[in-house]
């Protein structure tokens, strides 16, 4: 089992000054990239109350494209999780799916 953190996104010359335990200075959670944006664009309404639909994901993700931002490398607590690692994951699984 891998544990990710979930929604961490490369924000480019955005920081927060201080330490949330992601990889690097211009990563961040995903639920900030997505105010961030919001902000950059000038919304001042609600974006999605309760689920999102499939075009408010590509719409969201349209617009982080347009600031630069994107998926931050997979990672957890203790740092960048390689995909050699996520490989040999999936290979163990499969085995065990098999046995």
């Amino acid at each position: 089992m891998v544990v990710l953190e979930a929604g961490a996104v490369t924000t480019p010359g955005i920081s927060t000054n201080m330490n949330m335990g992601l990889s690097g200075k211009h990563t961040n959670y995903c639920c900030l990239a997505e105010v961030l944006i919001l902000a950059a664009h000038k919304h001042e309404h609600n974006f999605v109350i309760n689920r999102a639909t499939l075009q408010d994901i590509e719409h969201i993700r349209d617009k982080g494209e347009n600031l630069g931002f994107t998926l931050a490398r997979p990672q957890n607590e203790h740092g960048l999780v390689m995909p050699e690692h996520l490989a040999h994951v999936a290979q163990l699984a499969k085995k065990r799916c098999r046995i």
